[in-house]
């Protein structure tokens, strides 16, 4: 790539003449360098959208893509909505475009306001939230006290401030306006020292725990000094018991960190001092909770009994089968250790179920499973809350009142173990460790936050090119030399400080009646709180045991008023409740209503499964790379499949059939696996899921449908072709009328495929 020197001479006359000379071309470098990626970002998002992939932002820019379109925003300006926005402190730029254009007089340009355009009509839009408290990455609070600005400017809007808190006494909000009372706030920010306590607040209070020092001569990490802090923090809390804190429970104190690696550390050092502790909001993937892997587990390998592979680990994993009588039994099937065979039965009889009773629900499914497989016993002698299983209970009455199938429920299953979970582990006297941002709208008697004096993002970005975001901008920063890229005043340091005020406004405000601050000396603390406040904890008096007693908090009894009513008539009411649209599948259009893992004449049971493997195996294939990619993956099919021998010979047979040379050479873009909800009428509306969607470089839409239905005995092949075309063809043309109707797209062929013609029927 293009290197652009960096002037590192110690004279500065020389340097200053450098970065003179070579400004210009880091200026046009990084403008072009914008371009490109705003083109690339661009190009992205339509691709996106091309096929059918959208997130929640894309579904914000294309609300806003809509109001450039006049006739568009002229409907939508004619409804004369009324907007009140609640949290406005965590609305996304675009997202206030969106509220402020569609409450604006018709006629008035996109874009105009704030500017030399009209703001929203009067009692039109109102706006309610706390710039202080925008502590999410996406949120706009510079575009958030632009509006404010613009309203009280144009004198067409009034502001209205409420600085008083009705959570914190008065100890809490003294402390919190003498902490950022030598902060250097920038332009765009308001002040966070002029919080009030209520008239009837209490007095509370505010204190520091003094952490030892570091031996002279022993100088430890970073890291070293906040397991300091940690470890003193637990010693002091072990050593006071809950009535010299003034508290009846621990779960009346909350210790809040910014980062989740913090309160890791925190738990451990808990942990060692026995103090009792619930981790909020971890940060961990699904796949990391054993309450739900194991469920999903034992349901997917019911699913899919050929899959060899996640079966051996169930065994393994959730019966404790020996790795040693794995391996025996798979070299000689007949050597089967008694504690296998106990599982293997288990699981026989699970499977019996889902093919043999006709009217078991999934949430029945998984009870059997639960006991069955002693699954509650295994979690709590593997160290494990047993109680969350009412979490899988509870996706098992979801999906039954939704009605999905077994294989499509464990497929959403599946798809969740690689996202976030959010297990709360039920306790009614632990401290509980929550991380800032998820303690934004909760509260706690005494609160402590940790790592004051800590730099809260290490390290920062230092390789260049860098992309410089904000809410508002984009900046390429090329290098060094780029102007504004200065160690102390550079804007992103500007920035990152305002957000580490919020953050630590947020932090403090959560306290109720008792803030306790560890104080612990930092041998750097830029970019920690304390660097973006100039205020050191060691100026707050050290915390002095027994804390005053904290009052049961006093319970409001509301009493129910009972409104007249001319009618008690609900015949309308439950008449309609009745009415409820008819769901229909269009597999269930299908003449014959075969269930697809049933259309095979084979009598191992195992071959019932292998329409379902086809399906998978199918929407995975690899339609844009290369003919010698495309080989790997057919030669990638597991040799100890049940139905091993007809999986390759259909699969090779496919790769080289005509049909998949004239899908590959017609084809712009594939999407398999199309899922659609769609209203028929008033009454009836459909859900289902095409198998294949092709987008032909001449712009003609292709559906197909994979059938893996075998011959009977003595039929031929135009018989064979003519009873699925007879069978399946409704189902297809609902898939038309979907695609034609819903999204006003052509459909310009229906094709069937079948595997064991190798051809389309």
């Amino acid at each position: 790539g293009l290197v652009i020197p960096e002037a590192k001479s110690d004279a500065q006359v020389l340097t200053e003449a450098f970065r003179a000379a070579i400004g210009p071309i880091v200026k046009w470098l990084e403008e072009a360098s914008l371009g490109v990626a705003s083109e690339i970002a661009g190009k992205f998002q339509d691709n996106c959208i091309r096929h059918g992939f959208i997130t929640f932002d894309g579904q914000i820019a294309l609300c806003r893509r809509l109001l450039n379109n006049a006739l568009v925003l002229d409907s939508l300006r004619s409804r004369n909505h009324s907007v009140i926005l609640d949290e406005a402190q965590d609305t996304t730029a675009s997202m206030f475009e969106i509220l402020i254009e569609i409450t604006r007089a018709r006629g008035e340009a996109v874009g105009s306001w704030p500017g030399t355009g009209s703001g929203p009509l009067p009692g039109r839009f109102t706006m309610v939230g706390d710039p202080r408290q925008s502590i999410y990455e996406k949120a706009a609070p510079e575009y958030y006290r632009g509006l404010n600005e613009a309203f009280l400017k144009n004198d067409s809007g009034e502001l209205l401030r409420f600085l008083r808190t009705k959570r914190c006494d008065v100890a809490i909000v003294e402390t919190v306006n003498r902490v950022f009372s030598n902060a250097l706030i920038g332009d765009a920010e308001f002040r966070y020292d002029d919080l009030e306590a209520d008239d009837d607040a209490k007095p509370g209070y505010a204190g520091s725990i003094k952490i030892a020092s570091v031996d002279s001569g022993a100088k430890l990490k970073v890291e070293g000094i906040f397991v300091r802090e940690c470890a003193g923090l637990s010693e002091w809390l072990r050593k006071q018991d809950k009535q010299s804190l003034g508290i009846r429970s621990w779960s009346q104190v909350a210790i809040i960190a910014p980062r989740h690696d913090w309160l890791s550390i925190c738990a451990d050092q808990l942990s060692r001092s026995a103090i009792p502790f619930v981790y909020r909001n971890r940060r961990i993937n699904w796949n990391a909770v054993p309450v739900f892997t194991w469920p999903v587990a034992v349901l997917y390998t019911l699913a899919n009994p050929w899959d060899t592979f996640e079966r051996l680990g169930v065994l393994r994993e959730i019966f404790g089968v020996p790795d040693t009588a794995l391996a025996a039994w798979r070299q000689n099937p007949r050597e089967i250790a008694p504690e296998l065979a106990a599982a293997t039965e288990v699981l026989n009889g699970l499977e019996a179920v889902v093919r043999d009773d006709k009217s078991i629900t999934l949430a029945r499914l998984v009870e059997r499973i639960i006991n069955d497989c002693r699954l509650e016993s295994r979690l709590h002698a593997a160290g494990y809350d047993r109680s969350d299983l009412c979490h899988m209970r509870h996706r098992g009455y979801q999906a039954d009142i939704e009605k999905v199938s077994l294989n499509a429920w464990v497929e959403e299953l599946v798809t969740l173990l690689d996202q976030s979970a959010d297990v709360q582990t039920a306790s009614a006297d632990a401290v509980e460790l929550i991380t800032s941002h998820s303690a934004k709208g909760l509260e706690w008697d005494i609160v402590i936050p940790i790592g004051f004096g800590r730099r809260i993002f290490a390290g920062g970005r230092t390789a260049y090119p860098q992309l410089a975001e904000t809410a508002s901008t984009h900046r390429v920063v090329w290098n060094a030399e780029s102007a504004g890229t200065g160690p102390a005043d550079s804007q992103e340091c500007l920035l990152l400080r305002a957000a580490n005020r919020r953050l630590l406004y947020v932090t403090l405000t959560r306290a109720r009646h008792g803030l306790l601050i560890p104080a612990i000396a930092y041998n750097d603390s830029k970019d920690s709180f304390s660097d973006a406040t100039n205020f050191n904890v060691e100026q707050i008096s050290e915390c002095l045991i027994p804390l005053p007693s904290i009052a049961r908090t006093e319970q409001y009894v509301f009493e129910q008023l009972e409104l007249p009513m001319d009618s008690v008539d609900f015949s309308l009411a439950a008449r309609r409740s009745r009415e409820a649209p008819e769901l229909v599948r269009p597999h269930t259009l299908a003449k014959d209503d075969e269930v697809p893992e049933r259309q095979f004449i084979e009598e191992d049971p195992a071959s019932f499964h292998y329409g379902r493997w086809w399906h998978l195996w199918v929407e995975r294939f690899p339609w844009c790379a290369p003919a010698n990619e495309q080989k790997q993956y057919v030669d990638g099919i597991e040799q100890d499949l049940p139905f091993a021998e007809r999986a390759i010979q259909e699969t090779t047979e496919f790769l080289s059939s005509p049909e998949l040379g004239e899908i590959i050479s017609a084809g712009a873009w594939f999407r398999s696996e199309v899922s659609f909800s769609y209203p028929v009428s008033d009454r009836q509306w459909m859900e289902g899921v095409i198998d294949l969607v092709i987008g032909t470089k001449s712009n003609e839409l292709w559906v197909i449908d994979w059938k893996t239905n075998q011959k009977l005995p003595g039929e031929t092949d135009d018989q064979f072709s003519q009873s699925l075309r007879g069978k399946y063809l409704p189902q297809l043309e609902s898939y038309r009328n979907v695609l034609e109707q819903g999204f006003s797209r052509k459909v310009n062929r229906l094709l069937i495929y079948s595997t064991v013609l190798a051809r389309f029927v």
